[in-house]
């Protein structure tokens, strides 16, 4: 059977179209790596979620978060900072103070974000990554 001019352009199109889908795959994986930050990606295709998500983010940490009673009697507040890293298992590692307020503040803000559920892992092209994250968490005292 002949192959007519307008087969065999359609072919090399489709056989074009899959190796330039195949080189992005690749090089899109190649770009990810490359900025894989020391504790984990920075930029991901799917972010890092909690367990129920946002609401229920804020939620654990309503009922998680012990403020301190000697920070509480002084009317101490502020805002720490938190750095860490959500695994490609969900797991929460590596928490660190980024912007302190007090001492007993920020232990406090890294025990309740150390002690958090396991989370919905990162994504780059479907695979799970550990993901850099940051928090803010505002301790607000009421005499």
């Amino acid at each position: 059977m002949k192959t007519t001019l307008h087969q065999r352009l359609r072919q090399i199109c489709v056989a074009t179209g899959l190796l330039i889908t195949i080189l992005s795959v690749s090089m899109g994986r190649a770009h990810a790596q490359k900025n894989a930050g020391p504790l984990g990606y920075d930029q991901v295709d799917q972010k890092p979620e909690f367990p129920g998500g946002m609401p229920a983010l804020y939620q654990y940490l309503a009922k998680g978060i012990r403020y301190p009673d000697a920070e509480k009697k002084a009317g101490t507040g502020g805002k720490v900072l938190l750095g860490f890293v959500v695994d490609e298992s969900g797991n929460i590692r590596d928490v660190t103070v980024i912007r302190p307020a007090t001492r007993a503040l920020d232990a406090e803000a890294v025990r309740v974000v150390s002690a958090s559920p396991r989370w919905k892992p990162g994504k780059i092209n479907g695979e799970n990554v550990p993901v850099s994250f940051q928090m803010p968490i505002a301790f607000n005292a009421r005499k």
